[in-house]
């Protein structure tokens, strides 16, 4: 099956990607895999996919004393709307030549950015951690 057909296919599902997560408040699904239209732009299914850690990201793999740059945020990190390989993080990896960890998820707020950091970036030994965090908007 083309990759074509197969966005198509999985664009006939729901849009829930995260679930309930002990440590975080919430977390990616790990291993889902779906194609979504965004309101941006409804004619296009966009893929997503998380990894084994629930990252929408493929899965890492580091080879002794390699480091990372990680990337920590909101729908802006994770890539709402934009294809898989066109988030911000992709385009730091082909800059830099690192490998980089997408660990942004939709809302995550700058609680969870710090937890993740503290308890979840030392498995990817990062040697430069990105954090993307936005204020919320207020009107007076």
């Amino acid at each position: 099956m083309s990759n074509a057909k197969k966005i198509q296919k999985l664009a006939n599902g729901h849009t829930v990607f995260y679930e309930f997560d002990a440590q975080m408040g919430f977390w990616g699904i790990p291993g889902i895999e779906k194609a979504v239209c965004f309101p941006q732009d409804p004619d296009v299914p966009v893929l997503i996919k998380h990894n084994s850690d629930g990252n929408r990201d493929k899965e890492i793999t580091l080879s002794q004393n390699e480091k990372t740059i990680v990337c920590m945020g909101g729908s802006h990190t994770w890539g709402a709307a934009v294809q898989q390989d066109s988030r911000y993080p992709d385009f730091l990896t082909a800059e830099t030549g690192m490998k980089t960890v997408n660990m942004g998820h939709c809302s995550l707020g700058l609680a969870q950015v710090c937890l993740s950091i503290m308890q979840r970036t030392a498995k990817y030994n990062p040697k430069i951690i990105v954090i993307e965090q936005y204020p919320p908007f207020t009107v007076y």
